[in-house]
């Protein structure tokens, strides 16, 4: 079985369909991440078969949550995921990803456009989160996205200003962490998700979400 049909059969396990160019344009991104970190760190993860597990099939989690991708922001995305994956599932979506660190966004860009990911709907931003809401980011999103990068609280208190009324938090989490039922802001829980990721990166995952 190939990458892309791999990662359609994971999304199938999650009770989706992927539209048909999104399993392709999540394999050539990975493939250009892994080719820019040899030069700067995006992951730890090196070897291939395991970063398409632990990054692109786990931010396939994300079709388990309601969501508008309308305006979505990826909150210290590192690597571009989860944001690419959400720009891949769903052709409404316009994402953009965050992240304070500018070499991580200029290898972030260059493996977007080796991906041939479409310029008018992905972008990659270097910002501090706090620095946001200054910048025309106050209540700009309908969805905004993070996956292990700190504690529901502290992210919960950076996206809360970020999101219009209505819009949503989703954060990936171990099983082991707990998602609160409130987080700063006045976002409150709206479900918690358990999926299994596959080998050669076999673990338990939790997806939650909280609304404004």
């Amino acid at each position: 079985m190939d990458d892309a049909a791999r990662l359609r059969d994971f999304a199938t396990s999650l009770g989706h369909e992927l539209p048909e160019p999104a399993a392709p344009l999540l394999v050539a991104f990975t493939d250009a991440m892994l080719a820019e970190n040899q030069h700067v760190n995006l992951t730890a993860v090196r070897d291939r078969d395991a970063a398409l597990v632990l990054h692109a099939m786990d931010s396939l989690g994300v079709l388990l949550v309601d969501h508008d991708p309308t305006r979505t922001l990826d909150l210290g995305t590192g690597n571009g995921f989860p944001g690419i994956a959400i720009a891949a599932t769903d052709d409404s979506a316009d994402v953009t990803l965050l992240d304070r660190t500018q070499k991580k966004i200029a290898a972030i860009t260059r493996a977007l456009e080796a991906a041939h990911v479409d310029p008018t709907r992905v972008r990659a931003q270097a910002l501090d989160a706090a620095q946001l809401p200054a910048h025309g980011g106050r209540g700009r999103f309908t969805l905004v996205t993070s996956r292990a990068v700190a504690s529901a609280h502290d992210v919960g208190k950076l996206a809360a200003p970020l999101l219009r009324r209505h819009g949503r938090l989703v954060l990936w989490l171990s099983v082991e962490t707990e998602a609160p039922r409130e987080l700063p802001g006045g976002l409150r829980r709206i479900g918690v998700w358990d999926y299994a990721l596959p080998d050669p990166a076999a673990r338990e995952r939790r997806i939650a979400a909280w609304e404004r």
